[in-house]
């Protein structure tokens, strides 16, 4: 047993020598502007708690100090083990993205489509990548949907203030006033007369009113929860598990140090994959949004024979006899097919849609969570961490 562990001192010593050569002056030359570098300090942190170990053993025996011995001999051991996680996340993390690129090609949609680009050897975040590029089409095709929203309100407004007014005044000669008198008096009898035969339309305009603060609402938690994943493939989990390694290497800190590497391997892997898992759930792309095909400029609605496509319209037959006269065809009781300034089915459609997304923008996430504790509350002791994630673990 002396003779491994000294020999395993002048190893470390021999591997060490270039990185404390080196001499980084930042700290972000140390730990990489992204924290790609994680790799490199978790080998040296378990590098310099063997050594460390090594030495105390080394001085154990100088000193012929029993109880420090047996003591390095079982932090060794420990030490040891930490290597072995480490390898153990490598080798796993380096299986994980061609994985996901294979598990991904099985859905109706691909990540390489999404991302851009099929999976290259040693992309280890390519599973993040398509993970935030999921929440990323969502959201822009969300941002295209409430803008046509916003515009088919304006139009709504606008249809619900036109009004007709009828002046009537049966004496309409006026006195003439003198010098002393700010304005001449009226007509000695005069009413007026004002329909708005759409007015009705509000009720439409406060159902567009209720639904796009949803939209906002969906449009601000795909946002948060891609801004979560680039946090976690950036700083979280290179930051976890480095420091995880480092402060499994001490005695006093195993805990916190297994735990803290359990959270950075669920943050990174089980985390991300559920996006994946539940991809068809996630994802709004550009056909699933509903466009208004009305062209107020030429009079056109490029609908294809489907009313649904144009929920206002203007420059219609019921529109122009009312502006001339104040009544449209059907309250003279013309039935002809034509087309009507107003249709409600694409009401219907938008409520479908913003139903639909209020479960992957408030439901799936919290599922997502509580898997992702239960897996740390399940690994963090086969590392020698604590269970405790502060309260966390009663959701469970």
């Amino acid at each position: 047993m002396r003779k491994i562990i000294t020999a395993l001192t002048f190893m470390l010593l021999f591997f060490a020598a270039p990185l404390f050569a080196a001499q980084p002056t930042t700290f972000e030359q140390i730990w990489g502007p992204n924290g790609e570098n994680w790799g490199v300090v978790a080998v040296t942190a378990v590098l310099l708690s063997i050594l460390f170990v090594a030495l105390a053993y080394m001085v154990g025996l100088a000193f012929r100090q029993a109880k420090l011995a047996i003591w390095a001999k079982n932090e060794l051991y420990q030490a040891l083990a930490s290597a072995f996680i480490l390898a153990f996340l490598m080798l796993f993390l380096s299986f994980l993205s061609p994985f996901v690129g294979e598990l991904s090609e099985l859905s109706q949609y691909s990540c390489s489509d999404l991302v851009g680009h099929a999976y290259t050897p040693g992309e280890t975040s390519y599973h993040i990548e398509c993970a935030r590029k999921v929440l990323e089409v969502s959201k822009n095709a969300l941002i295209k949907q409430a803008d046509q929203i916003f515009n088919v309100n304006v139009r709504i407004q606008l249809l619900a203030a036109l009004n007709k007014n009828f002046d009537i005044a049966p004496n309409p000669t006026l006195q003439a006033g003198s010098c002393l008198t700010s304005s001449p008096d009226t007509a000695s009898l005069a009413f007026g007369l004002a329909v708005s035969p759409y007015a009705g339309v509000s009720m439409l305009g406060d159902a567009i009113g209720y639904m796009f603060p949803f939209l906002a609402t969906w449009i601000a938690s795909f946002i948060a929860q891609e801004f979560v994943l680039r946090m976690i493939q950036d700083a979280l989990f290179p930051v976890l598990l480095a420091l995880g390694l480092i402060l499994r290497a001490f005695f006093f800190t195993r805990r916190l140090g297994g735990l803290l590497i359990a959270i950075a391997l669920g943050l990174y892997t089980i985390y991300p994959l559920m996006y994946l898992l539940l991809m068809p759930q996630f994802l709004f792309t550009a056909r699933d949004i509903w466009y208004d095909k009305w062209n107020p400029i030429v009079c056109y609605c490029d609908s294809s024979n489907q009313a649904i496509n144009c929920p206002v319209r203007f420059c219609t037959p019921d529109l122009i006899p009312f502006v001339l006269f104040g009544v449209t065809l059907p309250h003279l009781g013309v039935d002809a097919p034509i087309p009507q300034a107003l249709e409600l089915e694409w009401l219907f459609i938008l409520c479908n849609s913003i139903g639909r997304l209020m479960v992957p923008a408030f439901f799936l996430p919290v599922v997502i969570i509580i898997v992702t504790v239960a897996f740390v509350k399940g690994l963090s002791p086969l590392l020698g961490g604590d269970v405790e994630i502060a309260g966390l673990t009663h959701l469970i």
